[in-house]
């Protein structure tokens, strides 16, 4: 059989976190599991040559959006790639939902915790709580800060060209 990639759901790799979202589910089952995965996937590649990637899913939502940093690490950790999704619904378990100065407080951590690679691995949903914010200037100022914190890649997701100096005043 050829398989190209693996994709595991880990919404957290803290426990109590993990538990109040997958109730039933036992993080440390897991953990082994994607241990287990990740060795097979090397074994494999030294008898057929093959190459297979590995993913773990992470979705974010209000229970875990603090806890990205300790996602990337526990990444890192077991060797696999980090795919982030951003939960629009349900709404009420959505950062959509959150009022504007906490998305500001929780960009403001991203910002401040990650380093420039998480934070260009992380644009798809850092993007989109920058774009659900209601007002314009604080969302130009954090697409400016956001541009300058990654030396000016993330303008090539944000499909526009920002000058932060402009914003940032």
């Amino acid at each position: 059989i050829k398989i190209d990639l693996i994709s595991v759901s880990i919404d957290s790799v803290i426990h109590e976190t993990y538990a109040k979202i997958r109730e039933g589910g036992d993080l440390q089952v897991l953990k082994r599991n994607i241990v287990s995965i990740v060795q097979y996937v090397k074994e494999r590649e030294i008898r057929t040559g093959e190459t297979i990637k590995v993913f773990l899913n992470y979705t974010l939502q209000n229970d875990n959006a603090y806890e990205l940093k300790s996602m990337f690490e526990y990444t890192e950790q077991v060797g696999v790639n980090p795919m982030i999704l951003f939960l629009y619904e349900p709404s009420e378990m959505s950062i959509e939902s959150w009022n504007e100065n906490k998305k500001f407080a929780l960009l403001q951590h991203y910002f401040q915790t990650l380093d420039k690679r998480w934070l260009l691995i992380s644009n798809r949903f850092s993007m989109a709580v920058i774009r659900s914010l209601k007002s314009e200037v604080v969302k130009n100022k954090m697409l400016a800060m956001y541009n300058l914190i990654t030396d000016g890649n993330i303008s090539l997701f944000a499909k526009t060209s920002l000058n932060p100096q402009e914003y940032l005043k």
